[in-house]
């Protein structure tokens, strides 16, 4: 039977798992270090989304959130927000005057006084 462990070298700068406060120092350097990679994970996420905002990659939009979707994905990140366009149309009639007192004009949505 092979013991792997047997013949196992320290890695310089291992903490021993019976250091306890060594333990505890490389704990919280882990912690720290993943908020840091979470904080770097949320710039890139939102730089990569500001630059599609801001139409800095040029040509089709629909092309460039594409590339910038699967730039995230491939980072292990979220993808971008999928956003459902909603086209609402209202007839809407509004009393406005037109400067003469007692003479009421209706404007319309078609921009147009009557």
């Amino acid at each position: 039977m092979d013991d792997i462990d047997a013949d196992a070298q320290p890695v310089a700068g291992a903490v021993p798992l019976t250091d306890v406060n060594g333990l505890a120092a490389a704990t919280a350097a882990r912690d720290a270090a993943m908020q840091a990679l979470n904080g770097l994970r949320r710039s890139i996420r939102a730089r990569a989304i500001r630059a599609l905002v801001d139409d800095e990659f040029g040509g089709i939009y629909q092309h460039a959130a594409q590339r910038v979707n699967q730039f995230l994905v491939d980072l292990r990140l979220d993808p971008l927000p999928r956003a459902h366009h909603v086209t609402v149309t209202a007839d809407l009639t509004l009393p406005v005057g037109d400067g003469t007192p007692g003479t009421p004009a209706t404007w319309h949505d078609t921009g147009c006084a009557r």
